[in-house]
């Protein structure tokens, strides 16, 4: 309230209901008053400033004053104040700003200037001392103090400005147990503790009273849970604050990783393996990474469970069904074809008629054949008649002669007629496709196959043959019946290899064993048909048969 006192708003009753009417029309348009009243005249401006990310909206508010004034200069005096309280949050903030800005370039340049000393440094003794030095100088603390784990146990390297301390004191002792509290609990432990802090501080408070140490701060070094030591610093002055204890944090944290490099540059070289292997294992035997622990352990007892599982080894190969039993039918003269009977593919018996070439021109010969020999039967008779022997033994010669041309005419009659062999499936020829087509004596009309007797020729892999021997057992399994697998058994491997699609191929005769050697266990089955075969060779580990493949390649191309 200006000027009249803040004891004008309990003299009128109304004055804070006013004012915050005239508070929510300045937020709205920025300048708001209202008439005067009993209590005076009221007017408010709205205040913005941005806390913080300027991308956000501003903060807002109100300032209300209540001029309680008789005259006019005196309101306008009160408006012009008013309008200078608009800016005064973000002028304020401006300040604030910047005086931050001062204090982290100040840190920035303390945390620059401590990494580069303790860069400069050879040993981690001489690092371990200038760290605490600088931080006892920088923090008014009496003491600073530095320990290293040396394995599992906190050791004490460093006091500042003490060129040294008999390692087995008390005060050492103490200091020691102090560290190891902090890295126990994986936290920063301040002495006395900070209201509020949820931290145990038993061995700090033991050292304290010991020592007559007032104020303690102590904090971890490294990443949890392989922490690598701790630096306490002790003050009697006054505690250490949050905003020291960060300063505190960061300037030990840029140094710790040069005295790490430091301890390991002075270990020999199996501690420096051990502490990298254990460095590495530290997240895996400790309390976290539960699911990923659980994870790698189900890795390894699978990967156990197939080194150690032994299941049936099998080489597949391409194979494709022959007939033991195949017979070509080739034409018995150069004739024509008459008809066709059979197409390819189809199941033939024994003496079945398949197909017939044209017999016209035949017939005439045999007609002509049976004139000349009932002509030569004639000569004989009147040779006989006339007792001359030399006419006789002429025309008996004749006569013999005409009976081999007709014997021979009847035969390729005979021959004419294409009949089946024995029970079988045409696997060759299409003769209904050349009816009435010339053919010459010789060539090939027709083949017929036996289904009694098959077997598989197979195509095994130049990478497989050195699994494969003779009477090893397998299944096949054809292309068009999957379902109805049937066993073999390997009778003749092939010992020079051939090409076929770019690859270097074995060939391998596998016979079908049991029940599926007859025709009749399946019926079905064609000289032709396709498929691949499975044929086991032994045991092996589940490891080596879903890793060998790749082995062998790794090994080919490293020479491995």
């Amino acid at each position: 309230m200006w000027p009249g006192g803040v004891d004008a708003i309990d003299r009128f009753p109304d004055a804070a209901a006013r004012m915050e009417r005239v508070a929510q029309a300045a937020l709205q348009s920025g300048f708001a008053q209202e008439e005067r009243g009993e209590a005076g005249l009221m007017m408010a401006a709205r205040l913005e400033w941005w806390d913080g990310d300027e991308t956000q909206p501003p903060v807002t508010a109100a300032a209300t004053l209540l001029v309680n004034a008789p005259d006019d200069a005196t309101l306008q005096a009160a408006r012009r104040r008013l309008y200078m309280a608009v800016d005064v949050p973000a002028l304020y903030l401006s300040q604030w700003r910047g005086q931050q800005q001062a204090q982290s370039a100040q840190r920035l340049e303390e945390a620059l200037g401590l990494t580069a000393r303790i860069l400069a440094c050879d040993d981690f003794q001489q690092a371990a001392m200038t760290l605490c030095n600088e931080l006892a100088a920088r923090f008014d603390a009496e003491r600073v103090a530095l320990g290293w784990r040396d394995k599992q146990s906190m050791r004490l390297h460093a006091i500042s400005h003490r060129d040294g301390f008999q390692p087995g004191a008390l005060a050492v002792k103490g200091l020691e147990r102090a560290m190891d509290e902090a890295l126990d609990q994986s936290v920063e432990v301040r002495f006395p503790p900070v209201e509020g802090d949820d931290v145990l501080t038993h061995d700090h408070a033991e050292y304290a009273h010991a020592q007559h140490v007032a104020h303690m701060l102590t904090l971890p070094l490294g990443q949890d849970p392989a922490w690598l030591g701790a630096i306490t610093a002790e003050r009697a002055a006054r505690p250490f604050d949050e905003e020291e204890s960060r300063l505190f944090a960061l300037l030990a944290e840029l140094t710790t990783a040069r005295l790490q490099e430091l301890a390991q540059r002075e270990l020999w070289l199996g501690e420096r393996a051990k502490l990298a292997l254990r460095r590495m294992l530290a997240p895996w035997l400790g309390p976290q990474r539960t699911l990923s622990k659980l994870l790698l352990l189900l890795l390894v007892a699978l990967v156990a469970l197939l080194a150690l599982a032994r299941a049936p080894y099998r080489v597949e190969a391409d194979f494709t069904l022959r007939a033991d039993n195949l017979r070509i039918l080739p034409a018995p003269f150069d004739g024509y074809i008459d008809a066709a009977y059979v197409r390819l593919g189809d199941v033939v018996t024994a003496g079945q008629l398949l197909a017939t070439l044209d017999r016209k021109g035949l017939q005439l010969e045999q007609t002509a054949a049976l004139a000349q020999v009932a002509q030569r039967e004639r000569e004989m008779e009147k040779a006989k008649a006339r007792a001359a022997m030399a006419d006789l033994r002429i025309a008996q010669a004749q006569w013999r002669q005409a009976e081999a041309k007709l014997e021979k005419i009847r035969y390729l009659l005979d021959e004419a007629r294409i009949v089946a062999p024995f029970d079988g499936v045409v696997v060759a020829g299409e003769l209904h496709k050349q009816l009435g087509a010339p053919v010459r004596e010789g060539e090939t009309l027709l083949k017929v196959a036996a289904l009694e007797s098959l077997h598989a020729e197979l195509a095994v892999n130049e990478r497989d043959i050195h699994e494969l021997a003779l009477e090893q057992s397998g299944e096949l399994a054809f292309l068009g019946r999957p379902q109805d697998p049937l066993p073999l058994r390997i009778a003749r491997i092939d010992p020079v290899a051939r090409v076929r699609d770019g690859a270097n191929v074995f060939g391998a005769r596998a016979e079908l064993t049991g029940v599926a050697a007859s025709g009749a266990a399946a019926s079905w089955k064609r000289p032709g048909m396709t498929g691949a075969a499975r044929i086991t060779v032994g045991q092996r580990s589940l490891l080596w048969i879903l890793t060998h493949r790749t082995v062998e390649y790794l090994r080919l191309a490293l020479w491995w």
